[in-house]
């Protein structure tokens, strides 16, 4: 069996109805949603929340189901998540973040005819 990476990353809602997103000094520069690898024994549950902490300075409890995409040996976690308290405190010990919102998008309406 050959071995998975897991990572995990957060959809996070604020009170504003906002979507927190950052923005690290490595790689491509683009403004991501919080995310990270895990480590060593660490559930995908407990990679998002400490993803999140160390990213944004936030701590969120996670609020729907997670939902599973896998990519070769990469197996990616997403996670809707709703601030359960801190501050936004960029950066993080491990990268240098900024963090951001953007407006949550509206829920998805299908009509089938």
């Amino acid at each position: 069996m050959r071995n998975r990476r897991i990572g995990a990353a957060a959809v996070i809602v604020n009170d504003e109805g906002g979507v927190p997103l950052v923005k690290q000094t490595y790689g491509r520069l683009n403004w991501e949603l919080p995310r990270g690898a895990g480590e060593a024994g660490e559930s995908p549950d407990e990679t998002v929340l400490r993803e999140v902490r160390e990213e944004t300075g936030l701590d969120v409890a996670v609020s729907a189901q997670p939902r599973l995409r896998r990519a070769g040996r990469v197996q990616g976690v997403k996670y809707r998540c709703h601030v359960g308290g801190g501050r936004v405190n960029a950066p993080s010990s491990t990268s240098e973040t900024r963090a951001s919102s953007i407006p949550a998008p509206a829920p998805l309406s299908v009509s089938i005819r």
